[in-house]
């Protein structure tokens, strides 16, 4: 019997490009979910949900709940800031078998759940309370240091109930503490006991035959936020990278100033 196969993101807010799919395949549907208009080739797109004031907590719903979307075996959530373009069937086929539900990406910087809070922490992007007492509970309830770090941009799933229970838990998680949902992921993991693995592939920065990694949309918000991310890293490669898309971002908005006011509008 053929497998239902879905593969999903969401666009909430002016925050991303959608990127088409390379070689889409007639077998499996393409869903993006977005509060803006698209158009499209390859995607269908569907009106998402927007019961939150914040667009972040929009997109994130359908990423972690998407049992409540779909009726199908396989699901899998790309960020908008990730291209497909290989055979996401030989994907599903090498990597999920009766004993796993959950395929990601392994982290490529931070080994562990811990490290990442202490980032987000240092770059002042959440609210350093919450997420103290986060990783306090979670190191109460035995999740383990060094012990790895999953990436939550690329998600293959075998929907089934022990799936709906992990999906469940992680938005609980997510709606108790922060939105950086990388810091409740493994611990969710973990406590379900449920078969999950890392995809047997390259990073998603390198070339792995499937997907492509782009990076979000470089408005000025969003770039400042990776500024105060590398001065935590003491990164200054990626330091004097984003200060050069800084500069470019502010000079195309100058640019878009004086063109307006060159042309009267108001």
């Amino acid at each position: 019997m053929k497998k239902k196969v879905i593969v999903f993101t969401a666009i909430m807010g002016n925050y991303n490009k959608l990127r088409e799919i390379k070689n889409p395949d007639k077998n499996i549907k393409y869903i993006c979910f977005t509060d803006q208009k698209i158009k499209s080739n390859t995607w269908q797109i569907v009106k998402g949900s927007t019961i939150f004031y914040n667009s972040n907590l929009n997109a994130k719903i359908h990423k972690v709940l998407p049992h409540i979307y779909f009726n199908c075996d396989y699901s899998l959530w790309i960020d908008a800031s990730i291209e497909i373009y290989g055979n996401i069937l030989n994907l599903i086929d090498s990597h999920i078998d009766e004993k796993t539900d959950l395929v990601l990406f392994k982290h490529t910087k931070r080994d562990c759940p811990y490290c990442e809070a202490n980032l987000v922490i240092s770059s002042k992007i959440v609210n350093k309370n919450k997420v103290r007492s986060q990783m306090n509970k979670y190191h109460k309830n035995g999740l383990p240091l060094h012990k790895g770090l999953s990436q939550g941009n690329v998600l293959l799933r075998k929907h089934s109930k022990k799936m709906e229970s992990f999906n469940l838990k992680w938005w609980v998680e997510i709606c108790r503490y922060t939105q950086r949902d990388q810091l409740s992921l493994d611990y969710c993991i973990n406590k379900m006991n449920f078969g999950h693995k890392y995809f047997n592939l390259p990073s998603l920065y390198e070339n792995n035959g499937y997907f492509r990694y782009y990076g979000h949309k470089k408005n000025i918000s969003h770039i400042l936020v990776l500024l105060r991310i590398a001065i935590a890293e003491r990164n200054l490669f990626d330091f004097s990278k984003i200060l050069i898309k800084l500069k470019n971002s502010f000079r195309q908005k100058i640019i878009g100033i004086f063109a307006i006011e060159s042309t009267g509008i108001s």
